[in-house]
């Protein structure tokens, strides 16, 4: 990869980090019922040695979810981040995986015209990051985003070396994917998403106030 390709890649990261962070500034500080049911409570209860011997299911079900992805979350709160900060460094996952779709699509609409490519790539990438859901996710303790990421790199990666490869899988992949996709499609995901997304819509737009540890757990006895 050459100097030029890698400073390209730099800053086009830092502008879906920016455009990310400040679409989460916009939505308002993340009340959601999950996290004051446990995103704090299980990394919390899981750093202090008590969740599986002092509590019993304090978080219902949820207590035994790994806490592993909330501790970046945790550390932010117990450090007393200021809010808006925490909701910008929580919406970078999100920006990491348009990051990764941007190059996907870029390998995927490569050998189209440049006037189609560029309007293949902007509809797709659009479609891609603009759902109720991946908007009423950014920025959020749901942990959707981070997992997105992992999976579009992923995704990036597998492309990149068919690719490479020049081989027939790739193209044959392609065309398969795109003549099956609608055969893919639950019959209620479109309800499904309406009613999860109502749900998530409620929980942002809040006013941003200090996320205080005592606020989030750690005075529990």
């Amino acid at each position: 990869m050459s100097l030029r390709t890698m400073g390209a890649d730099a800053v086009l990261l830092v502008a879906f980090i920016a455009a990310a962070g400040a679409g989460s500034l916009l939505l308002g500080q993340d009340v959601n019922w999950d996290l004051q049911n446990y995103h704090y409570y299980n990394p919390w209860a899981w750093w202090h040695g008590r969740i599986f011997n002092q509590d019993l299911a304090a978080a219902q079900i949820q207590t035994f979810l790994n806490p592993l992805l909330d501790l970046p979350f945790y550390w932010m709160v117990t450090a007393e981040w200021s809010p808006r900060v925490i909701a910008f460094v929580l919406a970078i996952p999100a920006a990491i995986a348009a990051f990764f779709l941007c190059k996907l699509l870029l390998l995927m609409f490569g050998d189209l015209p440049r006037g189609q490519r560029v309007v293949a790539i902007a509809s797709s990438l659009a479609i891609g990051v603009t759902s109720a859901m991946a908007i009423g996710e950014l920025g959020s303790t749901l942990n959707e985003w981070p997992l997105a990421a992992l999976l579009m790199l992923a995704l990036w990666l597998i492309a990149r070396e068919l690719k490479r490869a020049e081989t027939g899988p790739w193209s044959q992949a392609s065309s398969l994917a795109w003549h099956q996709a609608p055969n893919l499609r639950p019959p209620r995901l479109p309800s499904v998403c309406a009613e999860r997304c109502s749900s998530v819509a409620r929980t942002r737009g809040q006013p941003f106030a200090h996320a205080s540890p005592t606020r989030y757990g750690s005075g529990w006895p």
